[in-house]
């Protein structure tokens, strides 16, 4: 009779291969160590606190483009009128009676100047209609015949809004190009700015900077 060899049943090692248990709590700290890193690296970007809020940078940069705008449509027109700055800065929005008026405002430039005659005032509106089409400004509208307007033309370039007008009050006239911007909100410490241009900078103001 031949005896067989008698070994025991295969058993795998409990020891290789076996997967590591993680104590409940493990998942729930990985992930709360990630949102802390989040938050300290996020707060390296933050911006600085020299820095200008939001709506006071996109105010100023409203400000330089309406001052480069004016500049242009004024040069464009000065062969049929002779256009001043009177109006070239930051204003509210806000109604009159309104105690914090710096809150709200939106960039207003306006240029003006008297012409002889509507056919004058026609060549300068052209001109100005001209170069602001030719730079990509849609013309909306145009009225004529209105209370004080003989011709009045709206333009749009995205946010910002213009027009060119001839007024009449008893007279051959004045011929109007103004830009504006949009409104925007502003903190109560936000301080209006007008430019160089303006006839009333430096003048003393309790909100404009250069008034202080």
């Amino acid at each position: 009779m031949t005896m067989r060899e008698s070994f025991p049943p295969h058993r795998p090692s409990r020891l290789r291969g076996r997967a590591r248990r993680r104590r409940p709590g493990f998942a729930a700290s990985l992930t709360t160590a990630a949102a802390l890193s989040a938050i300290i690296l996020g707060g390296c970007a933050m911006p600085q606190e020299n820095q200008p809020p939001e709506s006071q940078a996109t105010s100023q940069d409203y400000g330089r483009q309406l001052e480069q705008l004016l500049a242009q449509a004024m040069a464009e027109a000065s062969s049929a009128a002779d256009l001043k700055v009177n109006v070239l800065r930051e204003e509210t929005c806000l109604r009159p009676e309104n105690d914090q008026p710096q809150t709200q405002t939106a960039w207003i430039a306006r240029a003006t100047g008297d012409v002889a005659d509507t056919e004058q005032a026609n060549a300068a509106l052209d001109a100005a209609a001209g170069y602001l089409t030719a730079h990509g400004w849609e013309q909306k509208n145009e009225t004529t015949a209105q209370t004080g307007d003989v011709r009045k033309l709206y333009f749009r370039s995205g946010d910002l809004g213009a027009t060119a007008a001839h007024h009449t009050l008893g007279g051959p006239g004045t011929v109007v190009l103004s830009f504006n911007s949009p409104c925007l909100d502003h903190p109560e410490d936000h301080r209006m700015v007008r430019s160089e241009q303006d006839p009333e900078y430096g003048k003393n103001s309790q909100y404009y900077d250069d008034g202080a």
